[in-house]
């Protein structure tokens, strides 16, 4: 129940988020980097409220397919957005602000995923993490 209330909240926050981002410049990279940012704090809650290596394992596991696909994208965004190696609009400053502390949170949980670090699945997803260029 307390999964689905979360799924349900994130769902709401990636729908706002995605209306209010179709606006103005670089709408699409905006786009991208909130919904990467409403996914991370869905999977660091997952993991931190999960009891079990499993439950640790799907989570994480989803959050390397969620940073390869990110990580595609922003490939993409870099060739696209040059001009933004060089002058970052405030409007996209802030959303790299909240991915920022998104990640700070996501250090949360390190100590827990080393703690299952010995799962044979958190240790092939971390395998896999460490593979994205």
């Amino acid at each position: 129940m307390r999964r689905m209330l979360l799924f349900s909240l994130g769902l709401a926050c990636l729908l706002t988020w995605r209306l209010s981002a179709q606006e103005g410049e670089y709408a699409d990279l905006k786009e991208v980097l909130g919904e990467f940012v409403d996914a991370t704090v869905e999977i660091v809650e997952l993991i931190d409220m999960a009891d079990e290596a499993g439950d640790v394992a799907d989570a994480f596991d989803s959050y390397v397919d969620l940073v390869a696909d990110f990580v595609a994208a922003m490939n993409v965004f870099e060739q696209k957005y040059p001009e933004l190696d060089d002058d970052v609009p405030d409007d996209l400053q802030a959303i790299l602000d909240d991915l920022e502390n998104t990640m700070e949170g996501f250090s949360g949980i390190a100590e827990k995923l080393v703690e299952l670090s010995h799962d044979e699945r958190i240790q092939k997803a971390m395998e896999r993490l460490e593979q994205i260029r």
